[in-house]
């Protein structure tokens, strides 16, 4: 059920109920256990999800060190884990020890799995997400490629993991400076996701995001604007407004205000997020320094394990 929950968009309830199954697996089962530690590494992920990525990083850490004792590195258990953990010190801004973990861990989901298992899809996904957050946006770009051609294949166009490797290709072809092949496929990725999910999912709610970059990208102020207001609107009724998303969400749309020529109230609103995000995410993280020099964010969407 708790999977349900977060595949419709419902990652609270999810988180709530992840939770007390790992207290119930914990107290019957023992936490050592193959099930317990994969709810275990579902609440960690539940936890960064509604963005508490302090805690979440201590929970995956912490269901790794297990599941390596008990199963080895390359025990699903373990990889599901280590790949969830990378993700969570990515968005915390540790890229360096997120690069370490990530190439072991496709390693070992390539030699248990195969590289078209649908879980390794989503590793190779997140090997590019790092790659794309350290700098190396051409190699991202060609890595996330290949998964979505892979997801097409054995998912279809329309699946949400299409979607998302959709999205994220589209992102790191901005970020690597070709608006032209990003503006498309952002696009059309954004209204599959209407079409997928409905209008206020997250992954829909995040892909606008990026849409709206799109439209800033080609001078399109306004239609950014109308999207970064929605996008905030929303979001905001979904998590709390120290939510990393959220945060994202409520900068590009000052830089936004600002591009309108609404100045100093986009100084104002940009100030207020960035003490937020200082305090939150601290003041090296990327996302941070992004929104004290007024830079417009773009965000990625990580498919879940089946």
């Amino acid at each position: 059920m708790a999977v349900s929950f977060r595949l419709v968009g419902r990652l609270q309830e999810a988180l709530e109920l992840d939770e007390e199954t790992l207290r119930r697996r914990d107290k019957y089962t023992g936490s050592s256990q193959a099930s317990t530690l994969e709810v275990a590494t579902r609440y960690g992920r539940d936890l960064r999800d509604v963005g508490e990525l302090e805690r979440s990083q201590e929970r995956l850490e912490k269901t790794l060190a297990t599941a390596r004792e008990v199963f080895g590195s390359d025990h699903r258990v373990t990889l599901t884990a280590a790949k969830n953990l990378v993700v969570t010190w990515r968005r915390r801004g540790r890229l360096d020890e997120a690069y370490e973990l990530i190439t072991t861990t496709s390693h070992g989901y390539e030699r248990t799995m195969g590289p078209r298992h649908p879980d390794a899809l989503a590793c190779g996904l997140e090997v590019a997400c790092v790659r794309s957050a350290r700098g190396d946006h051409d190699e991202a770009c060609q890595l996330t490629e290949d998964v979505l051609s892979r997801y097409n294949e054995i998912l279809g166009p329309d699946h949400p993991f299409t979607l998302a490797a959709a999205n994220d290709l589209a992102i790191f072809r901005a970020r690597a400076g070709n608006n032209a092949m990003a503006r498309p496929l952002i696009e059309d990725t954004a209204g599959r996701f209407v079409n997928a999910l409905g209008p206020d999912h997250p992954y829909t709610l995040v892909c606008q995001m990026n849409l709206a970059n799109a439209h800033i990208a080609a001078k399109e102020v306004s239609e950014a604007l109308r999207l970064d207001e929605h996008c905030l609107h929303h979001l905001s009724a979904k998590f709390k407004r120290e939510h990393p998303t959220v945060l994202a969400a409520a900068a590009n749309l000052a830089v936004a205000m600002r591009e309108m020529g609404a100045q100093q109230e986009a100084a104002a609103r940009l100030a207020e997020v960035a003490e937020t995000a200082a305090r939150v995410l601290g003041p090296t993280h990327p996302n941070t320094i992004a929104i004290q020099q007024g830079t417009r964010i773009n965000s990625d969407i990580e498919p879940a394990e089946t």
